[in-house]
């Protein structure tokens, strides 16, 4: 591992956390990297009560537009939310994609994350010009 590499994971894994508690509260970010990992509670490794099945969270790092570094955990609610978006334009999750999560009502202290909606860019899309070029529209109709 060279020092560039080592330089890169250290940032990765530093940053605070974005909670999204009540209704309105939002973010948007770069993607930088996301690793599953089994959802804790308290310390004690969080189950699902009808399969007795270990309940997972995708942990999102995330650079912001001040340059910040922070993470998001995404539950079962907002994975949901993230798979009907990315379905909706055949898209794949990627690293420097845009990520806008916003909570679309409140969360329940050790029982629900709040619900939200997700929007995505993809970096191949971010990267294309959308400036408009050639001359200005004309305001009188085609016909």
């Amino acid at each position: 591992m060279s020092f560039d590499d080592l330089n890169e994971n250290i940032r990765r894994s530093s940053g605070s956390y974005i909670n999204l508690r009540k209704e309105g509260d939002e973010f948007t970010g770069i993607l930088v990297d996301v690793k599953v990992q089994d959802m804790m509670f308290k310390g004690v490794p969080s189950k699902n009560l009808k399969t007795g099945e270990q309940r997972i969270e995708w942990m999102f790092t995330l650079e912001m537009a001040d340059g910040s570094i922070r993470k998001w955990a995404a539950r079962e609610v907002a994975q949901y939310a993230i798979k009907q978006t990315l379905a909706k334009g055949d898209l794949k999750l990627e690293r420097g994609g845009k990520i806008y999560v916003k909570a679309t009502g409140d969360s329940v202290q050790g029982q629900s994350q709040a619900p939200v909606v997700v929007e995505y860019i993809p970096p191949a899309f971010l990267s294309v010009d959308t400036s408009v070029t050639g001359p200005a529209p004309s305001d009188d109709p085609d016909f």
